[in-house]
């Protein structure tokens, strides 16, 4: 026997034939009834949420059980309520067209006391077991991105520190990237899902991590560098590949893959006079492409022991016009497009846009409100179980 009182819509336009199904189930479980296929419409749109399994009847007048199937899809509830499709006909046609609009089950009358219940809790079992991996499955990717997000994160910080800036850096360049990835996804033929942005912009905190291979004579330097020293201080891009080359205990994990390529090319230039290999347009990794406008503005707008402060519209008319290397025009036009995006949100506090919150953000994109809804529920289950 199931733990949880279930709550059962009972969809049926003849009154016995619920108050059949109520004798049945009613010592078991909630009921709600709908004495028709709109009242059925209305409940689910207003309760939908707190039903766990609606008993549809096949033949009713008006707005039949097709109708409601049809309607439960084109609202998305058909994947979070399970039906058990209830006829008097039994007609093969009938059963097929069901199944085929997602019914989860589909019982010919007359209708056995013990089969209707057996089945009943046989579907509500297994939804309850598909929604409890689903929970341990979210659960540990949250887990493993929240480790991902945080030793990025803690790399970059120490990057920065290490250096003597401001730790806002490395989280700065993250949020410009993300920014610039959305765009290019409104106006180019570059495709990003959000969790692919997200997973790009967390890689982009990790760019400058091979800087702590750097002499500190030339990491800590307040004047301009030498022709010697500005050729030591490149190669803390092929340091930074070789750093999560070595990270063996991570090497297939996909933040790690990406966050290598975005390393290794950051400073290369769409006209081939970057570094470290000179690799000209789309040779380079679009990741590293954006990452390296990205990080060119929050360098050109932040005060470095090296260098005075620009203001916003400063630095922008330098990227466009090529003081700091030449970018990709797709990507120059995304910056341009989002330039006072960027401005804004980069006036928040960086203590304010945390892994933790990112995270959860990214859970809520990815999914529907109500598959949040139907996990936080399951969670609760696993933890009473």
């Amino acid at each position: 026997m199931i733990d949880e009182k279930y709550t059962i819509l009972i969809v049926d336009d003849e009154e016995e034939n619920r108050k059949l199904l109520v004798e049945i189930l009613g010592d078991e479980f909630d009921i709600i009834e709908a004495t028709g296929g709109q009242s059925a419409i209305d409940i689910l749109d207003s309760d939908g949420d707190s039903i766990d399994i609606v008993l549809l009847h096949e033949d009713m007048t008006g707005v039949d059980g097709f109708d409601v199937l049809t309607s439960m899809n084109n609202k998305m509830l058909i994947q979070n309520i399970p039906v058990i499709m209830l006829s008097t006909v039994g007609s093969s046609y009938n059963s097929r067209r069901a199944f085929g609009l997602g019914v989860t089950d589909y019982i010919i009358a007359p209708f056995d006391s013990v089969i209707v219940k057996r089945r009943v809790i046989n579907t509500l079992s297994l939804y309850s077991k598909q929604k409890k991996l689903i929970a341990l499955l979210v659960r540990q990717i949250y887990k493993r991105e929240k480790n991902a997000n945080v030793m990025a994160n803690i790399l970059g910080h120490i990057v920065e520190f290490r250096n003597g800036d401001d730790c806002s850096h490395v989280l700065n360049v993250g949020v410009i990237t993300k920014i610039i990835l959305e765009r290019l996804n409104e106006i180019s033929d570059y495709r990003f899902t959000y969790d692919e942005i997200l997973l790009i912009s967390t890689a982009a905190t990790l760019h400058d991590i091979g800087k702590i291979t750097i002499p500190e004579e030339i990491a800590y330097k307040s004047g301009k560098l030498t022709e010697e020293e500005f050729e030591i201080m490149k190669t803390h891009s092929t340091a930074g590949r070789f750093i999560l080359d070595e990270m063996k205990s991570y090497e297939n994990e996909e933040l790690i893959k990406v966050a290598k390529d975005i390393c290794l090319s950051h400073h290369e230039r769409y006209d081939g006079n970057g570094y470290p290999y000179g690799l000209k347009g789309d040779d380079i990794p679009i990741t590293a492409q954006v990452v390296g406008l990205a990080d060119a503005y929050d360098v050109l707008t932040s005060e470095r022991v090296y260098k005075k402060q620009f203001d916003h519209e400063k630095a922008v008319l330098m990227i466009e016009y090529g003081e700091s290397g030449e970018f990709n025009p797709i990507v120059l036009k995304a910056f341009k497009d989002v330039n006072e995006k960027i401005r804004e949100e980069l006036k928040i506090n960086p203590i304010d846009r945390n892994v933790d919150l990112e995270i959860r953000r990214t859970l809520e994109e990815f999914l529907k409100k109500e598959d949040i809804d139907i996990i936080d529920r399951a969670m609760e289950l696993l933890e009473k179980n």
